[in-house]
C-alpha cells in the first residue's frame, strides 16, 4: 500500500501548534514555579481564597505571556515558511523565473533567487542546445538528400556528379565529426579523473599539431608564428592534443586570408600559460562566455566548417587538467589563453 506523503503546510500548521505549546507549557511552568516558591517563602499565606485569586490571575498571566511570545516569535518564521514553500512549490512546477523576497532573510533570499536564476539558465541552455543541435544535425542531411536526388536523376555531366559526390562525402564526414565530437562532450562530462598523465614536450605538441592543420592555413596563406622556449608538462598527451586542434582550427577558420596567427608559451610561478591568438573580426562581450557552450556559434557565416563543439570540448579537458580557459577580444584581434598547472593534477592517474 503506497503511503501518502504529507503536504508541507500540514507539517508546517504541526509544527508551529507544537512550538506554541510548547511555548505556553514552558511560560505556564515558569510562572507556577514563582506562584510556589511565594507559597514556600510565605508571602501567599491570608487565605486560600487570596492564595485562589493569585493563583487563576498567575494562570491569566502565563496565557497571555504566551500567547504574546508565540506570536512573536511565530510571526516571522510562519511568513516566510509560506513564502519560501510557495516559491519551492512554483519552482518543482517549472516556473524557474520565480523570485521571492522574505525581508530579513537576506541570505535565505538570495540564495533561493540565485537557485531560481540558475535553473532558469540551465533551462534555456537546455532548449538552446536542442534547438542548435536539430539545425547542425539537419542541415548536412538536407544537404546529402538534395544532392543524391539530383543524382537519382541521371543524365548529369561527370564533372558535375563528381562535384555532387564530394558534397556528400563532406557532408557525411561532417556528420560523422559531429557525432564523435558528441560523444567526446559526454564522454569528458561524465569523466571526473584524468587518466594517462605523462611528462611530455608541450612546445613539441604545438609545433605538431600547427603541422597538422598546415593544408587548411596555407590554402588561406596564413602567416603562422610559433617562436618560443622548449615547456615540459605532465598531463594527457592526447586530450591536450584536442585542446590545441580545436583551438587552432578555429584561429585558422576566422582569420582572414593572409591574416596572422600567433601561439606563444610561457612559463609562470607553477604555471604554463599558452596563448593562441588571430587577426579577425573581435567576439561581442555577449558571446565570450557562450561561444564555451555546445552548439554555440556567434558567427553562422561559419557554419558549415564546424558544428559548434570544439570549444566546448576544450573546456572541459582544461577543467579535467585543473585549468582555465579564457577567450580576449579586441579590435582586429582574438586571443584564447589557457593555464595549465606545472605539475599533475592531485588525482591524475599516470602511466
Amino acid at each position: 500500500m503506497k503511503r501518502r506523503k504529507i503536504p508541507p503546510r500540514a507539517v508546517l500548521t504541526l509544527v508551529l501548534a507544537a512550538l506554541v505549546f510548547c511555548i505556553q507549557a514552558a511560560t505556564a511552568a515558569l510562572v507556577m514555579g514563582i506562584y510556589y516558591l511565594l507559597m514556600q517563602t510565605g508571602v501567599l499565606h491570608e487565605g486560600r481564597i487570596w492564595g485562589g485569586a493569585v493563583l487563576a490571575s498567575f494562570a491569566l498571566i502565563s496565557v497571555l505571556v504566551a500567547t504574546a511570545l508565540s506570536l512573536l516569535v511565530g510571526r516571522g518564521p510562519v511568513k516566510w515558511l509560506n513564502t519560501l514553500i510557495e516559491g519551492l512549490e512554483a519552482l518543482a512546477a517549472g516556473e524557474y523565473q520565480t523570485r521571492i523576497s522574505i525581508g530579513n532573510y537576506r541570505d535565505l533570499e538570495n540564495k533561493f533567487n540565485l537557485l531560481a536564476e540558475e535553473l532558469e539558465n540551465t533551462q534555456l541552455l537546455r532548449t538552446d542546445f536542442i534547438n542548435d543541435f536539430s539545425h547542425e544535425f539537419k542541415t548536412p542531411l538536407v544537404s546529402i538528400l538534395g544532392f543524391a536526388r539530383l543524382l537519382k536523376r541521371g543524365n548529369l555531366p561527370p564533372e558535375q556528379s563528381r562535384e555532387y559526390m564530394e558534397i556528400i562525402e563532406e557532408e557525411a564526414l561532417r556528420l560523422s565529426a559531429m557525432a564523435t565530437n558528441v560523444l567526446n562532450v559526454n564522454r569528458f562530462e561524465n569523466q571526473r579523473i584524468l587518466t594517462d598523465v605523462t611528462r611530455f614536450n608541450l612546445s613539441e605538441q604545438l609545433r605538431t599539431c600547427v603541422l597538422l592543420l598546415e593544408k587548411k592555413w596555407s590554402a588561406k596563406e596564413l602567416e603562422i608564428t610559433a617562436e618560443f622556449a622548449e615547456h615540459q608538462i605532465c598531463a594527457n598527451q592526447d586530450l591536450l592534443k584536442q585542446v590545441w586542434i580545436n583551438l587552432l582550427d578555429n584561429a585558422v577558420k576566422f582569420s582572414p586570408p593572409g591574416g596572422r596567427v600567433e601561439l606563444g608559451v610561457k612559463a609562470q610561478e607553477d604555471s604554463l600559460l599558452v596563448t593562441i591568438s588571430n587577426q579577425g573580426d573581435p567576439i561581442p562581450e555577449k558571446d565570450r562566455e557562450r561561444i564555451f557552450r555546445k552548439f554555440y556559434q556567434c558567427d553562422r557565416s561559419h557554419a558549415t566548417q564546424g558544428n559548434g563543439l570544439g570549444l566546448s570540448i576544450a573546456k572541459r579537458v582544461v577543467e579535467l587538467h585543473r585549468g582555465h580557459i579564457w577567450v580576449e577580444s579586441r579590435e582586429g584581434t582574438v586571443r584564447f589563453s589557457v593555464e595549465l598547472p606545472d605539475g599533475p593534477p592531485p588525482d591524475a592517474g599516470s602511466r
